[in-house]
Order: C-alpha cells, then sequence, then structure tokens
C-alpha cells in the first residue's frame, strides 16, 4: 500500500533494534548501519519476489532458506511483523504443509511498504545525526 507507515509499535521496535546496534557511544558505525538499512530496502523486494517463484514451484527447499535469510534479517533489524511472516514461511517449508504460506507471503509482501518506509526515515535521521555531528 502507498503511503503506509508502519504501526507505533512496529516502528518502537525498529528504533529500539537500532539504538540497541549503535551502542551506547553512537559513532562512524552509523554509516555502516545506514548502510545495512538501505540495503535491506534494496534487496527485500527481490527476495519476496524469489519466495514467490519458490513458493509457485512448491521448492520447500528454497522457501525455507529464503525465508529463514530474510526473517533473521527482519528481526535483527527489529522489523519484527515481517520477521514472523517470514518464520511462519519457513515452518510451513520445514514441514512441507505449505497451505498457509501464501497468505503469510502475502502478509510480508503487504507489511514491507510499510517497514521500509521507517526505515528510509531513520537512515535519513542517522544521516543528518552523522552529518551534524551530533551523536
Amino acid at each position: 500500500m502507498p503511503g503506509r507507515t508502519a504501526s507505533g509499535p512496529e516502528e518502537a521496535a525498529i528504533r529500539l533494534r537500532l539504538e540497541e546496534l549503535r551502542g551506547p557511544v553512537p559513532s562512524a558505525d552509523d554509516e555502516f548501519i545506514i548502510e545495512i538499512l538501505h540495503s535491506f530496502i534494496e534487496q527485500t523486494p527481490r527476495s519476496l519476489e524469489l519466495l514467490r517463484h519458490a513458493l509457485a514451484g512448491r521448492d520447500s527447499k528454497g522457501i525455507e532458506q529464503l525465508a529463514h535469510s530474510l526473517g533473521g534479517s527482519a528481526l535483527n533489524l527489529g522489523a519484527e511483523s515481517l520477521g514472523r511472516y517470514c518464520q511462519h514461511l519457513e515452518a510451513c517449508a520445514r514441514t512441507g504443509d505449505l497451505s498457509s504460506a501464501l497468505e503469510a507471503l502475502q502478509q510480508a509482501e503487504q507489511e514491507l511498504p510499510a517497514v521500509s518506509n521507517v526505515m528510509s526515515v531513520l537512515a535519513n535521521e542517522l544521516r543528518v545525526s552523522t552529518a551534524s555531528g551530533r551523536n
């Protein structure tokens, strides 16, 4: 959905996780965090596309691997809802029961724009903070 923003709790979770990643004394690592956020924003649509193809081909091993990777990335960045959808996909693939996998994939696809928006805003905030010397 264009213009959709993450819920307050989801945004708060992402913000909290980024603060944890930055540590007690934010520093030059902010550039690295910005790079990670941009990489997630740019690569996740392709990962979801690959998941959709794997699901269409009923490739349980491919679904499991892709969902595990994407879910881990999402959870490591605080995108808890997206991460949970990926965990569900991974579990479906592991058991071979793909009956609810399409719904989980669709939920992940619907969640992504909001998560990407929050991450983009936070990356910009970090960039401004780093540029102005406020850390």
